[in-house]
């Protein structure tokens, strides 16, 4: 509390961030946060991008998934072993 001239008090007004999903994540492959994922929800694909080591691999998605889960599908795909494409 804060006191003002006569002696009133007044309470500070505490402001809460909002959560944000992130849009851009850590890549598996090189460690860095340079992943972005884009959605096509016409054709229910989300494209996964990594900008320095230029992994890039495609997931079907449900049309009520996020890029979040579209990320995690990725992230499941990657360490279960699936073979995923490297651009030189």
């Amino acid at each position: 509390m804060v006191l003002v001239l006569g002696g009133r008090k007044r309470k500070k007004v505490v402001k809460r961030m909002k959560k944000t999903i992130p849009k851009i994540f850590a890549c598996p492959n090189c460690g860095e946060k340079s992943l972005s994922v884009t959605i096509d929800k016409e054709n229910k694909i989300a494209v996964i991008k990594c900008g320095r080591c230029s992994i890039s691999d495609s997931v079907e998605v449900v049309s009520i998934e996020d890029i979040v889960d579209a990320y995690g599908k990725f992230i499941d795909r990657y360490y279960g072993g699936v073979k995923i494409e490297e651009k030189s």
